[in-house]
């Protein structure tokens, strides 16, 4: 799961990350809250490279969801 806070401010960096989440096969389930059912290393390395995403990206691996049954549902869409 991907989470961010990032300021108004810079909006067009807010956007440019939900871009690149979505293009990546990401679930958007809250407004700033993504999901993926793979490892993302490549995508961490990235984010950690760019300081505009570092500051305000929150990675977390989750092993159980109430809502999984739906999320994984959605996926199974997306990947056809």
């Amino acid at each position: 799961m991907i989470s961010f806070d990032i300021p108004n401010e810079i909006e067009e960096v807010r956007n440019l990350l939900r871009k690149i989440l979505l293009k990546g096969g990401f679930l958007q389930i809250q407004k700033s809250v993504y999901i993926y059912p793979h490892e993302i290393k490549e995508l961490l390395d990235f984010l950690q490279k760019h300081k505009e995403f570092k500051k305000y990206v929150i990675y977390s691996e989750i092993s159980f969801s109430t809502n999984s049954d739906k999320w994984l549902k959605e996926f199974r869409e997306i990947l056809k």
